[in-house]
């Protein structure tokens, strides 16, 4: 008796194993309640976070207007350099390979890290800045272009998945030229006239009044060089113009930058490896700073060279 027992058991398949029911439905499983007031909080929560944002904006510009001269004089305090360019890389998509010099593509959308777009400028009225990125190696180049990180490997994903790009043909332009005026921004000592200055700024009284409703710390005003470079550089700078609609931290300060006549800012890549460089081709119309392309490239390239003469059709759309 007990040995039927025991393969009558045994012959059963246990219910996690049972085929499922074809004529049983679907089983839905709860994961979040909430109801109409937490909608109306988080709705009023959302409009306060955007209020804080411009609040903060508009009311640091109106002090950065009205101390720019000073501003722009803190930042001209130490002597600008020179950066020779001698297979420095340019990566652009394959479609645009005639056009490798070409800055058009800077000024779509939002704009790049230190330069503000045409749709950008127009929900804050600024003029849209043209800006070449280049790099000072290909890794470097292609982890900017893509943001990839240094561990390009992660949990099984490649660099292209990390960069939720899909995989596509792209140019490596090989580059040598010279620009006269450039910023450094690892340079802390020529970012301190600067930061003494904006140091003195006040935080608006209104953004302090919305981040207590909120319960959360009103935003971190820029005292020092340390904290600029971080600023400058954070991987997470395009979340307040996509967001907001209003420029980035890094995108204001590059628009000084320009305005002091620099002709470029090289800077450390906020994916770790070599350094980069970020040129302003409107601000080559007189002098004999340039870029070119160094290996052989497409005799259809119309403009291989960016300088004083090219600049104004590099930038055309």
């Amino acid at each position: 008796m007990s040995k039927h027992r025991s393969r009558s058991r045994l012959s059963r398949p246990p219910d996690a194993r049972r085929a499922p029911d074809p004529a049983v439905s679907i089983d839905l499983y709860e994961l979040e309640r909430f109801s109409h007031r937490d909608l109306r909080k988080w709705l009023t929560a959302s409009e306060t976070l955007d209020e804080i944002q411009r609040e903060l904006h508009f009311g640091l510009e109106s002090q950065r207007r009205g101390y720019r001269a000073e501003l722009l004089e803190a930042l001209r305090v130490k002597p600008a350099s020179t950066l020779k360019l001698q297979g420095w890389i340019r990566i652009v998509e394959f479609r645009y390979c005639l056009d490798p010099l070409s800055a058009v593509g800077s000024l779509r959308g939002i704009g790049g890290r230190f330069n503000v777009g045409q749709d950008l400028g127009a929900a804050v009225g600024t003029a849209p800045l043209p800006a070449l990125y280049v790099a000072q190696d290909l890794e470097t180049a292609y982890r900017e272009k893509f943001q990839v990180p240094v561990v390009s490997h992660v949990a099984g994903l490649t660099p292209e998945e990390l960069a939720l790009q899909d995989p596509s043909s792209f140019l490596v332009a090989f580059l040598r030229g010279e620009i006269h005026s450039v910023l450094d921004l690892g340079d802390r000592e020529a970012l301190k006239p600067f930061c003494e200055r904006i140091a003195q700024f006040e935080l608006p009284s209104r953004v302090r009044t919305l981040a207590r409703s909120l319960g959360i710390r009103p935003a971190q005003l820029v005292r020092s060089p340390a904290i600029l470079q971080r600023v400058a550089l954070s991987s997470k700078w395009r979340v307040i113009p996509t967001q907001f609609d209003i420029p980035a931290p890094s995108q204001i300060f590059g628009d000084l930058v320009q305005s002091a006549g620099y002709e470029a800012m090289i800077f450390r890549s906020s994916q770790g490896g070599g350094q980069c460089a970020v040129i302003f081709p409107a601000r080559m119309s007189e002098s004999s700073s340039f870029v070119e392309l160094h290996d052989g490239y497409p005799e259809q390239v119309a403009l291989p060279r960016l300088d004083r003469e090219t600049w104004p059709r590099l930038i055309a759309p």
